[in-house]
């Protein structure tokens, strides 16, 4: 996105707007999908994000790229809706214990992701991790966001994106883990392909 352009839209121009929304839209929605979890909750949480970025862009700075200011934007619309909706699971330090026994055959988060059959599995996994874990998730794995600009977003330390994505993954793993006919055990996997050769 050029100078030239960030100025039309920190100036109100109507058509740089326009753009601004067409373009980013189904990332935007993504985003907020992922955290409100239904697409009803998701499409008013994008429109109320997209308000909050065209009253904000007058005072936007450039200091990180406009994606990462919107997504930020985005991310907090969808917090606060889920508080105001009593929905809001943030992390606790009872949550720790929940990493501690992770089965070593479960699939990787990558491979998880890459099943077309297991992507709606996988959505609602994500949707019973606590918010927090959620964004995280969705911003570096599913968004595929550098950690550091996912670290601007959320405004947290780059340390706390790494730990909270560390344990998201082992989390949704373990969740995943308990649905074994969608996500096999490379043993099963392997067994299965044995009985059909026999």
């Amino acid at each position: 996105m050029s100078e030239e352009w960030i100025a039309r839209l920190r100036a109100g121009d109507a058509a740089a707007f326009e753009e601004l929304v067409r373009t980013h839209t189904p990332s935007v929605y993504k985003i907020a999908y992922s955290i409100m979890g239904n697409e009803h909750d998701a499409q008013d949480a994008v429109q109320e994000a997209f308000i909050k970025i065209y009253r904000a862009l007058p005072q936007f700075r450039g200091d990180s790229a406009i994606t990462t200011w919107m997504y930020r934007i985005t991310v907090n619309v969808c917090k606060d809706t889920l508080r105001s909706m009593g929905r809001f699971r943030a992390i606790h330090a009872d949550d720790e214990a929940v990493f501690l026994e992770i089965p070593d055959s479960a699939l990787t988060p990558e491979e998880t992701l890459l099943s077309k059959e297991s992507q709606k599995a996988v959505r609602a996994a994500i949707a019973l991790l606590p918010t927090d874990y959620q964004l995280v998730i969705t911003l570096c794995d599913l968004e595929e966001l550098p950690y550091v600009d996912a670290a601007r977003i959320l405004d947290c330390p780059l340390g706390t994106v790494k730990s909270r994505l560390s344990r998201a993954r082992n989390l949704l793993l373990q969740k995943l883990s308990e649905n074994r006919e969608l996500f096999p055990s490379p043993k099963r996997q392997k067994k299965s392909k044995e009985d059909l050769k026999a």
